[in-house]
């Protein structure tokens, strides 16, 4: 059951082949935001090496969001239209959840850890969820406007916030017990056990009506210009 995913939800953009928790293929660009240049070909490179055919594999698994609009954008236009293509089910992950799963592969936490993915969306906003150790949902993912109370549901000893926005978080607030780190474990790879579960599930998108989670409307730094 060979999945390919791809995430393109932040500025690395990845792609990883495997089963499950076995790993074929992974690459990836840090930086940049070169997705619409780089991704299809580190689609090839990953596919070339693992050995695996698009007509071998058994779905291709996308990071839904939110994060990057322009990102999101490509990533789920390329994995809609390989599917399609392929005649291959897609599975959407969400990309905090994809973010909790990088996390709790790199570190071990207590059985009663709250995990805190943080995306930086500009001002004093984040992208942010929160998840227990089994990946249980404790916090809907959504818009989050950062103040030091921000998360006071959840016991202070107990919270690990990670991602690019939780430098921005730990500048104005710290804590003892708590655990800012900038790496967001924003990889492809973590996406292939989740979507392998939600195949078994049989949770699969419609192809048709699959958008992704944007949760706030396309911003730009540059002026329209009135016609």
């Amino acid at each position: 059951m060979k999945l390919l995913a791809i995430d393109t939800a932040n500025a690395r953009c990845s792609v990883a082949v495997g089963q499950g928790s076995e790993i074929l293929a992974e690459y990836a660009i840090d930086g940049g935001y070169q997705h619409a240049e780089q991704l299809t070909v580190l689609i090839e490179q990953a596919l070339r090496t693992a050995a695996v055919s698009m007509t071998n594999l058994a779905g291709i698994v996308v990071s839904a969001g939110p994060g990057s609009y322009t990102g999101l954008r490509i990533g789920a236009s390329v994995a809609k239209g390989l599917a399609y293509g392929a005649s291959l089910p897609l599975l959407a992950v969400g990309t905090l959840e994809m973010m909790t799963t990088g996390f709790l592969a790199a570190h071990k936490v207590p059985d009663d850890a709250v995990l805190i993915p943080l995306i930086d969306a500009r001002r004093d906003e984040v992208f942010a969820g929160a998840y227990s150790v089994q990946l249980q949902e404790l916090l809907s993912p959504g818009p989050v406007q950062l103040k030091p109370d921000s998360f006071d549901q959840f016991s202070i000893e107990k919270r690990y916030f990670f991602g690019s926005g939780a430098p921005k978080y730990s500048a104005d607030f710290g804590g003892a017990g708590q655990l800012f780190i900038e790496e967001g474990y924003e990889h492809a790879k973590h996406l292939l056990t989740i979507g392998e579960k939600k195949l078994n599930a049989g949770e699969i998108e419609n192809l048709a009506y699959f958008r992704p989670d944007y949760r706030k409307a396309f911003y730009t730094t540059h002026k329209i210009k009135s016609v």
